[in-house]
This record gives structure tokens, C-alpha cells and sequence, in this order.
């Protein structure tokens, strides 16, 4: 190891995780899921205030309609937010992306070096960006609820 840099002369791979496959598919079940609670609630809010007399009724069942897609959209956007922070940060500190332990679904080619701590800096700037949607649509919702 000279300095930051690997010197080999091969190229070095992670082997996909056996665990990798399943746990994306409980991820993408999770959010079918979410997606199903959020569509059904959307429906039940949307019978509301079609139903419901014009004026400020109906404007309130809109506007709950609203908040809740702006209070759960941000509350995902902030968990990846979260992950993807830490994501970056293991990868600068070990200088290596993939990271030591983490999940691939196919043989990856590891890199070492500056190469990888502009991966981790790119996670984390992704994660800046998602961080400040969901503060933009938290406070979006806040604002529809207090105009009220």
C-alpha cells in the first residue's frame, strides 16, 4: 500500500452476497406495500371531499389529502437521506467502494483510493439533495395545513 493508492497487478472483485437478491426483494415488497396503504388512504380522502359540500369542507379534505403525500414522501426521503449519509461516510473512511460488508447483487470491481472517496462524496452529496427535498415537502405540508 503506497499512500492512499492499492498497488496490485490484479483487479479485485466482491462476490454478489447470497442474502443480496432477498433483501431487494423485501425492500421493493415494502414499498408496494406502503404505496397500497398510500393509494387506499388517498381513495378514502378523495371520496371525502368529493362527496363533501363545496366550500371548507371540501378544502380540508383536500388539504389532508395533500399533507399526508407530503408528510410520508418526506419521511422516506429523509430515511434515505440517513442511509445514504452513512453509505458515504463508511465508504471515505475506508477508501473503498464497495464497502467492507456491504451487500452486492453481482460481482462488483472494487475501488481503492480517490476514486472511491469521490464515490462516498457523491453518496453524501445525494444525500444533501434528499435531505433538502424532504425538508421542502415537509414544509409544503406544514404550510397546507396552516392555511387551514
Amino acid at each position: 500500500m503506497i499512500g492512499h493508492f492499492k498497488m496490485t497487478t490484479e483487479e479485485e472483485y466482491q462476490e454478489a452476497s447470497p442474502g443480496a437478491w432477498r433483501t431487494l426483494a423485501l425492500i421493493l415488497l415494502a414499498l408496494a406495500v406502503y404505496a397500497a396503504i398510500v393509494w387506499s388512504v388517498h381513495l378514502y380522502f378523495d371520496g371525502r371531499y368529493e362527496h363533501a359540500t363545496p366550500g371548507r369542507q371540501r378544502f380540508f379534505w383536500f388539504v389532508m389529502d395533500m399533507t399526508l403525500y407530503g408528510f410520508s414522501i418526506a419521511a422516506l426521503m429523509f430515511t434515505q437521506a440517513v442511509w445514504l449519509w452513512n453509505r458515504g461516510r463508511k465508504t471515505v473512511a475506508a477508501q473503498r467502494f464497495p464497502t467492507p460488508g456491504a451487500l452486492v447483487a453481482r460481482r462488483v470491481k472494487i475501488v481503492h483510493g480517490k476514486p472511491a472517496v469521490r464515490w462516498g462524496r457523491l453518496l453524501q452529496f445525494g444525500a444533501v439533495v434528499l435531505a433538502l427535498s424532504g425538508c421542502v415537502g415537509l414544509a409544503l405540508a406544514i404550510y397546507a395545513l396552516m392555511s387551514l
